[in-house]
């Protein structure tokens, strides 16, 4: 049994170490963005900061609704008929197909959009052509994202890394290459950054599509292969209707994080900073439970899809033991080196003395939306996709928002502050992972029976 334990675990690591990098290099495309306009001019800075977080958004969200097609691979990956994988590829890309429009669209609406919200006439004109240049990069950064879940879902994770990779340096040399100019190339400043993006964008598109045709030969369509869908429509609307609350519960998510820095304002500028430092160092601190969430969505798919019970009760076991071993160590490095990391944003004492007074309720937050996010991915390895964004909408808009609007308009204003922000924050995380609980244990009961008696 313990030999059956330490394989499962073993693969539950090794699946997730990649997936790590992968979440890293896409959360870096925008960050790639915005800090070669900044060295470019204060004015792009704004303009592409702004838009950024614009098409970012947009695009989570078409990224987390394609995300449903990476548990149905897993489930399919070991089917010795590829006709249901073939067909699910020619689902999802008709998929993607709807869903690139739509960002498309919808960064253009936006663009058009940014002079009711920004007073500053330069910089709005600049975010509108830089999403206007942007939304180009909907359609390749769609497919990508299709091709990723893909090979995700039969665990060609190393190439898929190396793909991120090769997209996030592209992005980097092509769009300091037109922020800048040369080589007969104007300079563009930050429209340069969209213009990049787009371009490098498509160029990987391509690589990736001769990669994963060529390593997933059973998945493609070929010219002589005839894959009839009955009532292809309707089945394009069920994926979709299945994918719709993994992006709405992304995009929830960035709402809130983002309605949350609205609530330190009132506080004073200082305060604003001291929040947004904390809130960088807990994303990144957190890609780790999310890569681990996503990974046992991928190993249960397959698990589930073969009713082989005890391996969904030691991939579950796994997560568990690795969340654990991964909050001691998060645990020791932010108490030993919370204030280094801390100066490495800031110099100024009052940010610093401020961001310093929320360390015990930013340990709190670490340990619950770590929790919940690796929740979330278990739920989701055994077909639950309503239970993370329902946990979503209480965690943020019923309990941390309304909390934070309360206490700001002066029920408790004598105690305001960072800290009470980000304890208001790991209360209504603890709440998600109180309800994340209960829904995986009645998974268990009602359907896979996984729960030692």
């Amino acid at each position: 049994m313990a030999r059956k334990f330490s394989v499962e675990y073993k693969n539950l690591i090794v699946v997730a170490a990649p997936l790590v990098f992968i979440q890293l290099c896409q959360a870096s495309l925008g960050l790639v963005d915005t800090l070669l306009a900044g060295q470019y001019h204060f004015v792009d800075l704004a303009a592409v900061g702004l838009g950024s977080a614009v098409w970012t958004s947009i695009f989570i969200f078409l990224a987390g609704t394609l995300y449903v097609i990476v548990p149905k691979f897993a489930e399919l990956e070991k089917s010795r008929d590829p006709r249901p994988r073939k067909e699910l590829y020619v689902i999802a890309a008709r998929v993607a197909l709807f869903l690139s429009i739509f960002g498309f669209l919808t960064a253009n609406f936006a663009a058009l959009s940014v002079g009711y919200f920004i007073s500053d006439k330069e910089v709005a004109a600049l975010s509108r052509t830089y999403l206007h240049c942007i939304s180009f990069a909907f359609p390749p950064l769609v497919f990508i994202s299709m091709l990723r879940y893909v090979g995700e879902g039969h665990q060609k994770l190393t190439i898929l890394a190396a793909i991120s990779a090769m997209l996030l340096v592209l992005n980097f040399l092509l769009s300091y290459w037109f922020v800048n100019g040369g080589l007969g190339i104007p300079a563009l400043g930050g429209i340069g950054c969209g213009v990049g993006t787009a371009l490098s964008a498509y160029i990987t598109l391509f690589v990736l599509h001769l990669i994963i045709k060529k390593t997933l030969p059973d998945v493609f369509v070929t010219k002589q292969e005839k894959i009839d869908i009955k009532s292809p429509m309707i089945k394009v609307n069920a994926l979709i209707k299945e994918g719709l609350p993994i992006g709405i519960a992304l995009v929830l998510q960035i709402l809130a994080l983002a309605s949350i820095a609205f609530a330190a304002e009132g506080l004073g500028v200082k305060h604003i900073g001291a929040h947004q430092i904390m809130i960088s160092v807990a994303m990144s601190l957190v890609m780790i439970p999310l890569a681990l969430g996503n990974a046992s969505t991928i190993l249960l798919a397959g698990h589930v899809s073969t009713q082989n019970e005890v391996a969904v009760r030691y991939v579950i076991y796994g997560a568990f033991l690795t969340w654990v071993v991964y909050f001691v160590l998060i645990l020791s490095v932010v108490l030993s080196s919370y204030p280094f990391i801390i100066e490495l944003f800031t110099a100024d004492g009052e940010v610093f003395r401020l961001a310093m007074s929320g360390l015990y309720a930013f340990i709190l937050f670490l340990l619950f939306d770590s929790l919940q996010m690796m929740l979330a991915g278990i739920l989701r390895g055994v077909q639950d996709f309503v239970s993370p964004l329902i946990a979503t909408l209480i965690a943020y808009w019923v309990v941390i928002l309304p909390g934070l609007f309360l206490l700001s308009r002066g029920w408790s204003l004598s105690v305001y502050s960072i800290a009470t922000i980000w304890q208001v924050m790991s209360f209504g995380l603890f709440i998600a992972v109180v309800f994340l609980s209960y829904a995986l244990l009645s998974k268990n009961k009602k359907t896979l029976n996984i729960i030692d008696k």
